[in-house]
């Protein structure tokens, strides 16, 4: 990080420099600054962006609106467009030359200034700050920053401030952008901020010039930021400053170029990052599963990625006094919202189908040994299977349901149906508190599990056969389903571009905490990557007491972006009876059932042919894919709050171009009578509305949503399409917008 140049600056001049070392100094010096200087005169050149300086002078009542537009041509100032490997070695190294003169030179200039000018000190503050302003309006970058070098050397030693010493830290990041020191500007131009901060903290009703420079820090230090060839960076200065500024158009120019540069730095395989996994690093592990100490400090969350194998208890949960109230939430929710799901187990016909042949399979079976058949059914849902084995001659059965109202509903159809409390009993309970006796009144010889969700393991399918085998089941008893095996593939799912416009930036958001209640997609709505591959195998009869973790090298069969892992299971009730949730099969599949996605950290870009090793591990109550020290273009946000049917309303195609038809026709009616296309966007999401008006010929475009999540993404999407000029995008309730302040019109 460079440092400000000003009087206490780690530069030392040595004033006893001999005539003649100054003149071949100066002379090696002119032969590649002079052009440069001179167009930071007279404004002809162009750097990383305008950065305009209407908030240059000291006092709030002599304020300026002129700008000042002096900077390098595009070759002299390679810092802000090239990146390391895009510039030859002796390019390189003539820039660092460059910089070291230049900053050679500015001591220089400041020495001789402190010379000229020995009653600096007993100036005024605002007296030398119009010095320095006047000398930037003039395109003297090099004169403003020894001016305001005595500005600083005189508040250091006279121990002296200003309320707006901020505005002088902001003039001379600018200054320090158009030479090319992007150091020195980052410095100052965070420094503007901080004190611009500090003051407007202590004013809250400022809402002047404080405002306006704190946002301006950001603009700065972004383009310092840029220049430096950090645009990931830069795109948070410009993004955290437009969230205070919407209308700001240096801030959404930033925006736009950031976005440009990320995705220029990742075209040639740079910016990417990584996420850390404390997973091991090769070979099958194995590590047995106990529950969590009553004493454990449970508020202290585990991170999702790391699949823990000390499994919280539900008496924990209830009990501990920082978990009990979400814990009761949750329950009191799920019991509500339960019967609603399980209507589609009720209408799946390939599901209850596929049961009642298993169950009349299973129980013959008991009856050929002249036994009874005494039926456990865990995961009782509406009481199907347990009616299923009842009419296929089980001696009794008992039906367990975790859920309350799911319970009462097994309860009163078994009732409807003509069954008494002789042949059957329905316990409210999960299945891992069950004892024998007391509600299972004898080992059973046939256990029916449809504990069951996408993400296979995550309802508790293992731990509850684990537990019926060690205290509820005979020896020889027959579990249903008897195995499971999962499979994955490596897919890409992206959301297209419409209409030709950008829609990227909403990929970001593709998080989903877990699996369990489920991720919509349709067959064309993911690109496999991969060809599937077979991952683990649950014998049921030998339920897993340990965690396992095994890594799978997937070969890659086409080029995209991995950022998902599509799973799903086969499962084998009995016999060769079995159901599967596998997408790519066209027939035969549960309609209740579905495959299971599970986003990666961020996007991964691949290629035809690479091999990436793929971590699987599941703790019996999960299963977590990851990819060991991967380079991803970014970064996924993890906001569970984020409102999924937004993905699945830009894949909508018929939706969407009806609106693009409809605005068009709008805006064309309005400009056929002259008048100027003035459109706002209630709810705008991803932004998607706002860019078709503004591409169909709007003047202006003021979108509003009240998520923040989303109005980064449409504020991102605006940027990638470059269409920032036109658009602003306010994080604000449509009521509380105000005409003239957030809508300038």
């Amino acid at each position: 990080m460079g440092v400000a140049l000003d009087a206490t600056n780690v530069y030392e001049h040595d004033g006893d420099d001999d005539d003649d070392d100054d003149e071949e100094k100066k002379e090696t010096t002119t032969t590649w600054i002079d052009d440069a200087l001179a167009k930071c005169g007279d404004g002809t050149g162009r750097g990383v962006g305008v950065f305009d300086d209407d908030d240059d002078d000291m006092d709030d009542d002599v304020s300026s609106n002129a700008e000042s537009e002096c900077h390098f041509d595009d070759e002299d100032v390679v810092h802000g467009s090239l990146g390391e490997k895009d510039v030859p070695k002796h390019a390189r190294e003539e820039i660092d030359e460059r910089d070291v003169r230049v900053r050679i030179l500015i001591i220089r200039e400041r020495d001789a200034e402190f010379a000229r000018d020995k009653n600096f000190k007993s100036r005024s503050i605002t007296d030398l700050n119009n010095e320095a302003v006047k000398r930037l309006r003039g395109g003297d970058n090099v004169g403003c920053i020894v001016s305001y070098a005595k500005l600083f050397r005189k508040v250091n030693e006279n121990n002296v401030t200003h309320p707006t010493l901020y505005v002088c830290h902001s003039n001379r990041s600018h200054a320090y952008l158009n030479l090319g020191l992007f150091d020195e500007a980052l410095w100052d131009g965070h420094r503007a901020q901080t004190l611009a901060n500090e003051r407007f903290t202590q004013l809250q009703s400022d809402e002047g010039s404080s405002v306006k420079t704190f946002v301006k820090g950001y603009a700065r230090k972004g383009f310092a930021l840029m220049g430096l060839k950090q645009p990931k960076l830069a795109k948070l200065e410009f993004e955290f400053g437009l969230s205070m500024a919407p209308n700001d158009e240096e801030l959404k120019r930033g925006l736009e170029e950031s976005t440009q540069a990320i995705i220029r730095d990742l075209y040639v395989g740079r910016g990417k990052e990584k996420v850390q996994y404390a997973l091991p690093s090769s070979g099958k592990t194995n590590e047995r599963i106990s529950s969590l100490p009553y004493s454990a400090p449970l508020h202290r969350v585990h991170p999702r990625d790391l699949l823990p194998n000390n499994l919280l208890t539900p008496f924990q949960a209830e009990n501990d006094h920082h978990l009990k109230d979400t814990y009761n939430y949750m329950t009191i929710q799920s019991d509500i919202r339960i019967p609603k799901r399980y209507f589609r187990v009720l209408h799946d016909e390939e599901r209850r189908l596929k049961y009642d042949a298993a169950i009349k399979r299973a129980i013959d079976k008991i009856h050929a040994e002249a036994k009874d058949a005494r039926v456990l059914n865990l995961g009782c849902g509406a009481g199907i299977n347990t009616m299923i084995a009842l009419k296929h001659g089980a001696h009794h059965v008992t039906a367990s349901e975790r859920w309350l109202y799911m319970a009462m509903a097994t309860k009163e159809n078994l009732l409807n149906n003509g069954y008494s409390d002789d042949q059957v009993k329905v316990i409210y309970k999960r299945p891992t508190d069950l004892s024998l006796l007391r509600d299972v009144p004898i080992s059973c010889n046939l256990c029916i599990c449809d504990v069951l969700d996408d993400g296979l393991l995550s309802s508790g399918m293992i731990p509850a056969v684990k537990h019926a085998l060690d205290q509820l089941l005979l020896p020889d008893a027959i579990v249903m389903p008897s195995s499971a095996t999962l499979y994955a593939q490596a897919v890409e799912i992206r959301t297209p571009s419409i209409d030709g416009l950008d829609l990227s930036a909403i990929d970001s958001y593709r998080f989903h905490p877990t699996y369990t209640c489920g991720v919509d997609f349709t067959t064309d709505a993911y690109t496999a990557l991969s060809a599937p591959m077979q991952v683990f195998t649950f014998d049921m009869l030998m339920p897993p007491e340990s965690s396992e973790k095994q890594i799978l090298d997937v070969t890659f069969s086409k080029r995209g972006k991995f950022n998902a892992i599509l799973f799903w299971y086969d499962l084998t009730l009995i016999d060769d009876i079995t159901l599967s949730t596998n997408p790519m099969r066209d027939e035969n599949l549960p309609s209740s059932m579905r495959a299971a996605i599970q986003f990666m950290p961020g996007q991964i870009a691949v290629n035809d042919g690479i091999v990436l090793p793929v971590t699987c591990a599941h703790n019996t109550v999960g299963i977590h894919f990851s990819v060991e020290d991967a380079e991803y273009d970014h970064v996924s946000k993890r906001d569970a709050s984020f409102p999924k049917y937004h993905f699945h309303m830009l894949r909508d195609e018929g939706r969407l171009a009806a609106y693009a038809d409809a605005i068009e026709r709008q805006i064309g009616k309005i400009k056929a009578n002259g008048d100027q296309a003035r459109v706002l966007d209630i709810g705008t999401g991803s932004g998607v509305l706002a860019m078709l008006a503004a591409r169909s010929g709007a003047e202006s475009v003021v979108a509003c949503d009240t998520h923040p999540s989303l109005v980064h993404v449409a504020r991102r999407n605006v940027a990638a399409n470059g269409l920032g000029s036109k658009i602003s995008v306010f994080k604000r309730d449509v009521a509380l917008l105000e005409r003239g302040k957030h809508v300038p019109y």
